[in-house]
């Protein structure tokens, strides 16, 4: 990348394949030099993102486009939906991990993550206690 020049998306892809590097790295460390950035507000508005871009952000004047949709992408961005059939999934995840842990013991070759068997046991009793909330109100709905 050059200094001075715009680049858009096209232009960041189109070098990143011809010099066989990762555009999305290549435009993180030249973002130090630019003097304008174009991001999306969540980049500023979402506690986690804010940080990696915290040095960016120091002594910089900000503007927000469409700053009427920020509660909305902020309210959205602390919210979450879940369903039955996602606990369920996450509880059978846990047994087929707890499995392959017991299969581990055997067989040294098989790495298994720093997580505690004890961490597993709150996760799956949080899960199920979501289910169980799930499987109530279903119930009362079907009354």
């Amino acid at each position: 990348m050059k200094g001075g020049e715009v680049y858009d998306i096209e232009d960041l892809f189109k070098n990143g394949t011809n010099s066989r590097s990762c555009p999305y790295f290549a435009t993180k460390n030249a973002v130090k030099w630019a003097e304008i950035i174009l991001m999306p507000y969540t980049y500023i508005t979402d506690m986690w993102i804010r940080e990696d871009h915290k040095e960016l952000l120091k002594n910089s004047v900000v503007i927000f486009d469409e700053a009427h949709n920020i509660p909305s992408t902020a309210e959205n961005g602390s919210s979450f939906s879940m369903s039955i059939l996602n606990v369920e999934s996450a509880l059978e995840e846990i047994r087929l991990f707890e499995k392959l842990k017991e299969k581990s013991r055997d067989n040294t070759k098989i790495r298994m993550s720093l997580v505690s068997m004890e961490q597993i046991l709150q996760i799956t009793q949080v899960l199920n206690y979501i289910k169980r909330i799930f499987t109530d109100k279903q119930n009362e709905l079907m009354r």
